[in-house]
């Protein structure tokens, strides 16, 4: 009980040499503690992992599409005859598109708004063409499969406030045991000169 009371009065007065001991104790250990160190770690990991959820859960704008895909070379053509004649075939082929997408957590699925636009080119006949889709919605969703967003949802907050938690308590039980050991040494202290005292007695 005395301790306790000691170790009470210690930690209210800031301006007592003994409490700024055990405060600079207590940093220097958080510093170079390994089990800190690691918390402080798998925090970072949780926080980055929480930030991936809920970037992957916001809308994408994605491009797609090929450079152009030049092509050259010899068509048989069977003739009346029955006989083949081999033409020249040059041909350029390109195509480009946009889509916004959208997760949706509750299926699993995406939804996505797209374009598209097609170019042929002949260059033989030296000739154009387009196609194209103004817009279009699209519908991507897997059936019987893991709803990756309905469970993460639920996980990577629970895994951020763990890891918070855990750092919390790696340094409330380090600066619980560095008070612990410190005042050990203070008892030490105190007996060995009490004890030196009573000798000379």
């Amino acid at each position: 009980m005395n301790r306790v009371i000691l170790a009470l009065l210690l930690l209210f007065s800031f301006h007592h040499p003994y409490c700024q001991g055990i405060e600079e104790f207590i940093s220097q250990g958080i510093s170079n503690s390994y089990q800190i160190r690691l918390a402080k770690n798998e925090l970072q990991i949780a926080e980055a992992a929480f930030s991936i959820y809920r970037v992957a859960a916001r809308p994408t704008l994605n491009i797609n599409g090929n450079i152009p895909a030049y092509n050259k070379d010899y068509s048989g053509i069977i003739q009346p005859d029955g006989t083949i004649k081999f033409l020249r075939r040059s041909q350029n082929y390109s195509n480009a598109g946009f889509s916004i997408a959208q997760p949706l957590p509750f299926t699993g699925g995406t939804l996505s708004l797209n374009t598209d636009l097609y170019r042929f080119d002949d260059l033989v006949a030296k000739n154009k063409q387009y196609n194209g889709t103004p817009a279009f919605l699209q519908l991507q969703q897997p059936l019987f499969a893991y709803n990756r967003f309905k469970w993460d949802k639920q996980i990577e907050p629970l895994k951020l406030q763990e890891a918070k938690l855990n750092l919390a308590l790696q340094t409330n039980q380090f600066s619980y045991d560095v008070c612990r050991v410190f005042f050990d040494v203070l008892d030490a202290q105190s007996n060995r000169q009490l004890a030196a005292v009573n000798l000379d007695n």
